[in-house]
Formats: C-alpha cells, sequence, structure tokens
C-alpha cells in the first residue's frame, strides 16, 4: 500500500486527528528563475492593491555592429566607430507582480526573517574566525 493510499479521512493533506496539512509543491510548466537586482512600483490606483516589477540590470546590448568583410578573409574586426548602443544601463523586467496588502505584509516579514537569520549567521561565522 502506498503512502497515497493509506490518506486519512477528510479532505486531501489534512489530517484533523493531528491538527495538520500538507503541501506539496510542484514546479509549474512556466516555472523560471529570475534574478532580481531591484524592484520598481508601488501602492495601485485600485485600493489595498501594490504592484512591483523585479528587474535585473545589465549593461546594454548593441543594437547594431558592423565588422570589416572580405570575401577571401570572410568576417573581421568590429569597427567601433560604427557600434550602435543604449547610452543607459539596461533595466530588463523580469515580472510583474500584483499583492495585497496582506500578501505584501507576509512577505516584508519573511524577508525580515531571513535577514537577520543571515545577520545572524554571518556574525556567528565572523566570531569563530576571529577565534
Amino acid at each position: 500500500m502506498t503512502n497515497e493510499e493509506k490518506r486519512p479521512p477528510g479532505p486531501p493533506g489534512v489530517d484533523l486527528e493531528q491538527g495538520t496539512i500538507s503541501y506539496d509543491y510542484i514546479k509549474g510548466n512556466n516555472f523560471r528563475v529570475i534574478h532580481a537586482d531591484g524592484i520598481w512600483g508601488g501602492n495601485a490606483p485600485q485600493r489595498g492593491l501594490i504592484h512591483m516589477d523585479v528587474f535585473s540590470e545589465r549593461w546594454p546590448i548593441p543594437k547594431r555592429t558592423v565588422n570589416q568583410f572580405t570575401e577571401k578573409e570572410g568576417v573581421g574586426e568590429e569597427i567601433f566607430e560604427e557600434r550602435i548602443s543604449r547610452n543607459a544601463v539596461v533595466r530588463e523586467i523580469e515580472a510583474h507582480i500584483v499583492m495585497d496588502i496582506a500578501v505584501a505584509i507576509k512577505i516584508r516579514d519573511w524577508l525580515s526573517e531571513k535577514i537577520e537569520h543571515y545577520e545572524k549567521v554571518t556574525k556567528e561565522a565572523k566570531a569563530k574566525d576571529g577565534d
């Protein structure tokens, strides 16, 4: 008998005797890792919502490059004076996130907890290295 077959009566994942609920985490078809260098956003026109754009920063990719070329040698060196490029750092928007205030508070608290843990572990590591 598999673990799924031993399920207690009631809704899936709920064990009323133990007072627990179980969650399985499954990656959706559109799952991807998003690198974040920053965020942009704020309160939405809709009351109680926050909009947040997550972006990554990078140097611009040229819009156009020109290289030397001959039929005999093929593609040669780039002629840098001919390069056309943006004159700014690119902030590529990776995702737009909309959340209500309750979710924003949960995210804030979760981040605070992770930051506090990081600072504690870092401080302990520095103290250990100083011995």
